[in-house]
């Protein structure tokens, strides 16, 4: 296990004995020190020579240099330690001298993980990042980090160096089937929104088997450093919004950070709600009994996020009802909890209660084959990002429509025909 790298001001334990490891590699050595000890720092000699211990049991430690006026000494247990671990025993910057340990400057604090180490390190292309953040080899300040953080000015991110990816990955691999690109529906200097067909994840599952969308984005824009700054669920279509580049990254971030990116969502649900428009307040968490999901609380509870929704009845159809939901929050599976929890689950929403779209309860006189299991008429849940308005990097504000898919439209055409409609 790699040592921990002290970057926070922390109090050391005393003596040199229980010193951190980068903090015995002084840079440059004093006149008097022993060069082999330090430049075999870090080694299995090195710290027996640091602990006092001969280094092959048969030869003893030299004698240690003299004090110089010039230079303090270490501290001793009845001495006050200075706070600042630089003050007391310079270490040689090691994002200057180590392809394994990169310490995060001040200009580039607050930013995420990935971020920081697609700029410290840009030869890696972000599937490689991705990999080695979901295998465990990627540490922050000695601490394992399966999942994207944000770094803080004078943390020390440890990368792989013993391994053979740190080529850039190839931008189109290990795609488990051909897809045809999405299409683009809007596109400026600094972003761009696609159409996110269903079926499709945005980003790469732990596997690795399905890289999604992000496996695409070179071969959609060679070159171009597109970044997902929000996501759609596997089964969700519609808007889908990527920056080009660090700087719009962190504005469509801040941007969802401060609810000024407006989304429209179409969702079928089962029954017709009292209301024509109504708002869902209720606090998520994640479900004890099905890691992944998530469930609904009316009170604040401890692990839950506050949640809000507004919800617009647009069709009816006597059984079902076609809603335009407005999130405000960007929790995980907020609208279909958020619907579910009213008791309106949106239709072929298998996690969450949605009832399957069977012809054969809707249109009159259908008859079943003998032996012949139907088949619903949607294979997914009916969830469409229709609508998707913000603020570009140079202030110009934008609105984007994504059209609704077939499958939809065919599932509305069956409910318009068959169904008792009204608005």
């Amino acid at each position: 296990m790699p040592r921990r790298v002290q970057v926070d001001g922390d109090r050391p334990a005393h003596g040199v004995r229980n010193l951190p490891l980068l903090e015995l590699c002084r840079w440059p050595p004093p006149d008097g020190d022993h060069p082999q000890a330090t430049a075999n720092c870090g080694s299995t000699s090195a710290r027996h020579h640091a602990n006092g211990q001969p280094a092959n049991g048969k030869s003893p430690l030299p004698a240690p240099a003299p004090h110089r006026a010039d230079r303090p000494p270490h501290p001793t247990l009845d001495q006050p330690v200075s706070p600042d671990p630089a003050a007391r025993y310079p270490v040689r910057p090691l994002a200057a001298t180590s392809e394994q340990y990169l310490v995060v400057p001040d200009a580039l604090r607050a930013v995420d993980l990935l971020d920081f180490l697609a700029e410290a390190r840009p030869t890696l292309h972000h599937q490689t990042l991705r990999q080695w953040l979901a295998a465990g080899d990627i540490r922050v300040n000695g601490v394992e980090v399966l999942h994207t953080v944000r770094v803080r000015a004078g943390d020390v991110v440890e990368v792989p160096t013993d391994r053979t990816d740190l080529r850039p990955a190839p931008a189109v691999a290990h795609q488990t089937a051909p897809r045809g690109l999405p299409p683009v529906l809007w596109e400026s200097p600094s972003a761009l929104v696609l159409a996110k067909p269903a079926g499709v994840p945005v980003v790469p599952d732990r596997s690795g088997a399905d890289r999604g969308l992000h496996g695409q984005f070179e071969a959609l824009r060679p070159g171009a450093d597109l970044r997902v700054v929000h996501r759609l669920d596997r089964d969700t279509s519609g808007c889908l919004l990527l920056a080009k580049g660090l700087a719009a990254a962190q504005h469509f971030d801040a941007q969802f950070q401060n609810q000024a990116v407006h989304k429209t969502y179409l969702a079928l649900v089962l029954g017709v709600p009292s209301e024509a428009r109504f708002a869902i307040d209720a606090w998520l968490g994640p479900d004890p009994r099905r890691p992944g999901k998530v469930v609904a609380s009316a009170s604040e509870r401890r692990g839950y996020r506050s949640a809000h929704s507004d919800v617009e009845v647009l069709e009816s159809f006597g059984r079902a009802a076609l809603c335009a939901v407005l999130p405000r929050t960007g929790r995980s599976h907020q609208i279909r909890v958020h619907l579910q929890s009213v008791g309106h689950p949106i239709y072929g929403d298998r996690d969450y209660g949605g009832p399957e779209l069977l012809l054969s309860e809707w249109k009159p006189g259908y008859k079943l084959r003998p032996g012949v299991a139907e088949r619903p008429v949607l294979a997914r849940l009916f969830l469409h990002s229709q609508r998707l308005a913000a603020q570009d990097l140079d202030g110009q504000p934008f609105a984007v429509e994504a059209p609704l898919p077939e499958d939809l439209e065919r599932a509305l055409a069956l409910l318009r025909r068959h169904g008792t409609r009204r608005r």
